[in-house]
């Protein structure tokens, strides 16, 4: 029996080592131990596989082992002037080769009835779509929330376990629509379900599943809008951050959900970082460092620092003692993790957001925008633009952050899944 089990722990490390299971990678951290990433790419260089999609989404592709899964939608709201009919809104989860980039299975869930905004020119939701979760990934198989389609799981061969878990039908659509990624936690699947079980700018609801069954194991009304829930680290012992709408940050038992801290730092749609015991949050109006494990109110004993100015859409990531993020308009900023002080703020180029994460891997930063490709700077505290890599045959929108796996990086937009890599 011992034996066994060693074996099966010599088989699963080298392959755990180079997945990207979930949103922002294996920690939620941005950050890639990978290497011989490619620094430069485009439609025809380095470009080592290209998959069109059923449908456009905002979601991050994940990868475990030798596949790579990935969200979107079709039936509604694909064309901006001719929506359709929402009745015909679907969502979908796809499989790929993480080699070939062959589908090798995918499964669509109807929306649920009236929970979603409408889509039409001018209106918030297209700026983003109706896929905009993460699925999330482990040795049992993936696990993905749909909003208003609900949540499910599947094994890695595509048999659907359970679901899919409507969680919840709110009175009043959200203008933005649905967009918290969910996260894995020994056998729970933590879901953010914060605009399908609130109004419009109300606290909404997270809710834990039991990931083998899909059964409810509970539910609590703390959570914001956009911000992905994160697992934490302090001092050994696990830690679920949610951010609220009101600027409170709360620590929660992932166990149980009950609260054990709540800290007052600021409104964010991005997800924080949490690095040596420290949690980073960055909003528009707000950023802050939070010190982890503290019981109650903490915003006097726990806030380390808070300064004005952050991200308005995308997470930081933490490299080297330092913060990096990008924000509205191709500006790419860097902070003093000890102190929140910026050390630079440098445009990366033309017009546009970054709605994507950045990735650090290799020396390096990953800035994806929207339009006009993607940057990679220098993981310094000195600004230097090394690349800019644009796919030119493809100028449909970018808005999920890149997955590392294997020395590949890959990107998804609204038409295509890429694999880029050194060839």
């Amino acid at each position: 029996m011992k034996k066994g089990v060693m074996l099966v722990v010599l088989v699963a490390a080298p392959v755990a080592a180079a997945d990207w299971p979930q949103f922002r990678g294996p920690a939620r951290s941005g950050v890639s131990k990978e290497t011989g990433l490619p620094l430069e790419w485009s439609g025809t260089k380095n470009l080592v596989w290209k998959r069109e999609l059923p449908g456009p989404g905002a979601s991050s592709p994940v990868v475990f082992g030798d596949r790579v899964y990935v969200t979107c939608y079709s039936g509604y709201g694909v064309d901006p002037k001719a929506p359709g009919t929402m009745a015909d809104l679907t969502r979908h989860l796809v499989c790929v080769d993480a080699k070939t980039g062959k589908v090798l299975w995918s499964d669509a869930v109807q929306a649920g009835a009236d929970s979603d905004p409408a889509y039409g020119e001018g209106k918030n939701i297209a700026l983003h779509g109706y896929a905009s979760h993460t699925p999330a990934a482990d040795e049992t198989g993936v696990y993905a929330y749909f909003g208003s389609g609900g949540a499910a799981g599947y094994a890695h061969d595509g048999v659907k376990k359970w679901g899919a878990v409507r969680l919840g039908a709110k009175a009043k659509v959200h203008n933005y629509g649905s967009g918290a990624s969910p996260v894995l936690h020994e056998n729970l699947l933590v879901v953010g379900a914060f605009t399908e079980t609130a109004g419009l700018y109300e606290q909404g609801e997270t809710v834990a599943l039991d990931k083998r069954t899909g059964k409810e194991v509970w539910r609590e009304k703390v959570g914001g809008e956009w911000s992905s829930p994160l697992i934490a680290d302090s001092g050994g012992k696990s830690e679920l951050v949610v951010a609220t709408f009101r600027g409170l940050w709360l620590g929660l038992n992932p166990a149980t959900g009950k609260r054990l801290w709540e800290c007052q730092a600021g409104v964010s749609c991005g997800t924080p970082v949490a690095h040596g015991g420290v949690l980073y949050s960055l909003a528009g109006d707000s950023r802050a460092a939070i010190k982890l494990g503290g019981r109650g109110d903490v915003t006097r004993t726990h806030r380390v620092w808070q300064t004005p100015g952050g991200p308005r859409i995308s997470s930081p990531v933490y490299h080297d003692g330092h913060l990096y993020w990008s924000n509205d308009g191709h500006v790419a900023v860097c902070a003093d993790a000890k102190t929140g002080k910026e050390v630079y703020r440098e445009r990366l180029g033309p017009g546009g957001d970054c709605y994507a994460s950045p990735v650090a891997a290799e020396g390096r930063i990953y800035y994806v925008s929207r339009r006009s490709g993607t940057y990679v700077v220098a993981a310094k505290p000195e600004f230097e633009l090394l690349a800019r890599n644009k796919i030119e045959d493809d100028a449909s929108v970018f808005n999920g952050s890149p997955a590392v796996s294997g020395g590949r990086l890959f990107l998804r937009s609204d038409k295509y899944l890429y694999c880029v890599g050194q060839k």
